[in-house]
């Protein structure tokens, strides 16, 4: 195949309409936007108003290093410890939210590339198969700048240094300091991160699987 042919698939791949087996997580990613809404309705003393929560964000803080530094570098330390606290809940139900759909992700990946007993019917035309396999040396290099970077991006997060900046050159000591900026480093810095990381690897495994099987005629 010449490189002509090769661009024109590819271009032709990424105007395929999202499959099944692409919207597995999607819930999972509905779901950890939806519990990070939280942070607009902590009262602003949450802490002083029902003190035995702070045994709970004192245990995480022991756990995750980030949520002292960010209640100490914002003005509303209350708010921004108890939401830390619980963001990291959050991310622990991501993950078991992911490893528990990994059946039904399985089941939608043998629909899409035609394995097991839908081998013959599968939505995704084998032409493309090059776009999807892991194995070229374009895909691996992908998967591992993905997983490189937003590990670099959770590993920020979770050490502080968003905000101290001892190995960073960002500073967020502003953003700790309201809703919108915590709501986005939540988000962005742990728990889509920590999805992105999680997803690249349950579906790198599944698609290798699957592709395999297809070689092997299964």
């Amino acid at each position: 195949m010449d490189k002509e042919e090769r661009k024109r698939l590819q271009i032709e791949f990424r105007q395929l309409k999202r499959s099944e087996y692409d919207k597995a997580y999607d819930k999972v990613l509905y779901f950890f936007i939806i519990a990070s809404l939280a942070i607009f309705i902590i009262p602003t003393n949450i802490l002083s108003v029902y003190p035995s929560l702070k045994y709970f964000t004192q245990l995480m803080a022991t756990l995750f290093p980030n949520i002292s530094i960010y209640a100490q570098k914002s003005k509303w330390s209350e708010v921004t410890e108890f939401y830390f606290s619980y963001m990291w809940i959050v991310a622990l139900i991501i993950v078991v939210l992911m490893i528990v759909s990994i059946p039904t992700a399985n089941e939608k990946a043998k629909k899409y590339f035609g394995t097991g007993e839908y081998k013959g019917k599968g939505a995704l035309d084998h032409k493309y198969l090059m776009f999807v396999n892991i194995f070229t040396l374009k895909n691996f290099l992908v998967f591992i700048a993905i997983f490189l970077m937003f590990g670099y991006v959770f590993y920020l997060n979770y050490t502080g240094s968003l905000i101290d900046g001892g190995i960073s050159r960002m500073r967020f000591s502003e953003a700790i300091s309201t809703r919108f900026g915590m709501f986005f480093i939540g988000n962005v810095f742990q728990n889509f991160a920590l999805f992105v990381i999680a997803g690249a690897i349950i579906s790198s495994i599944i698609q290798t699987i699957h592709i395999q099987k297809l070689k092997k005629g299964k």
